[in-house]
């Protein structure tokens, strides 16, 4: 084993200890390894703060973008008074709803940023059906993934992956390039959910301020 290959590990593992405990936010921890790359010489500063440039990352943060802005025009809370119509007191119309508009939606936009904007109608939607705020938080996440995986702007990963291969081959992926497999993708998931699923899911009664306790107020 190298020196390189030696202090690369150690900084992984430093990493994923940061992660895991949390210690500091996602963002800062992202930040630090950066420079203990590039303090210890494993990149150079060029090679470290390319990625900030990388059409990849361009395109993640016009999504993310294009997502506040959807959300500044009021049509998030027109999504939530929409879903507490369709859904009225149902748990099994709620979870279910919920699930294909968040699968959709995050197919054309960043679904982390489906699963942002989305978090603080929650409480609401879940009051409206008389359910547990859980029952709805794990569809919520699983759908947004699930969704993601239909386009390739559906989440960063497939941005950044996508350009990563035109990079080296030439040719880019196309939108829909494994639309099919996102689909069946989802299709399973929404079988499961119907059936077993459901019942799965923790059930915890207790209220809880999601725009808070995600900071999504600032």
């Amino acid at each position: 084993m190298t020196l390189s290959i030696a202090i690369v590990l150690l900084i992984a593992i430093f990493a994923i200890i940061l992660f895991v405990t949390e210690v500091v936010s996602v963002d800062v921890t992202a930040l630090c390894i950066m420079v203990m790359l590039m303090v210890t010489g494993i990149l150079t500063p060029t090679e470290s703060l390319m990625g900030f440039s990388h059409e990849g990352t361009v395109t993640v943060f016009a999504l993310l973008f294009m997502s506040l802005g959807l959300q500044s025009t009021g049509l998030v809370n027109y999504i939530g008074h929409f879903l507490e119509r369709i859904t009225g007191k149902s748990e099994f119309r709620a979870v279910m709803g919920l699930s294909l508009i968040v699968s959709v939606a995050s197919a054309f936009i960043s679904n982390t940023a489906v699963v942002a904007i989305l978090l603080p109608v929650m409480g609401r939607l879940a009051k409206a059906a008389n359910v547990s705020i859980s029952k709805l938080l794990m569809p919520l996440s699983f759908s947004a993934m699930i969704g993601g995986t239909i386009t390739i702007i559906g989440t960063s990963t497939n941005i950044i992956v996508s350009s990563i291969h035109e990079k080296e081959t030439g040719e880019a992926f196309a939108v829909f390039e494994f639309a099919w497999l996102g689909i069946a993708f989802l299709l399973i998931y929404l079988l499961f959910l119907l059936f077993p699923g459901r019942q799965l899911i923790p059930d915890h009664k207790k209220e809880a301020d999601l725009t808070k306790d995600y900071d999504l107020d600032k």
